[in-house]
């Protein structure tokens, strides 16, 4: 699909209980969101995990991700998207 069709986006972050987890794990989670009818983008963002950083690190890194997101997909950050984002997350990507 073109990214002018894009009504939404779907920033989802992996969980794994601070110290493991990847976003393959969680490819299963765009497929509802991906239904041809929805037109949304699915992002599914993976973060350096313990020991290699702390939840600073974390944050720095989806943060990193939110704003190459919003380059990229700038309608979806917009107040007048249909959609926009949505935020979601699984364990320890919820918390973050």
């Amino acid at each position: 699909q073109h990214e002018d069709d894009v009504k939404g986006l779907l920033f989802f972050v992996h969980g794994g209980a601070w110290g493991s987890g990847a976003p393959w794990m969680y490819r299963l989670v765009a497929d509802a969101f991906l239904q041809p009818d929805m037109n949304m983008a699915v992002a599914i963002v993976g973060y350096r995990t313990y020991p290699d950083t702390d939840v600073n690190g974390n944050t720095v890194d989806l943060n990193q991700a939110m704003l190459a997101l919003k380059q990229r997909l700038p309608r979806c950050f917009s107040s007048s998207a249909e959609i926009g984002l949505c935020v979601m997350g699984h364990s320890s990507g919820a918390h973050i």
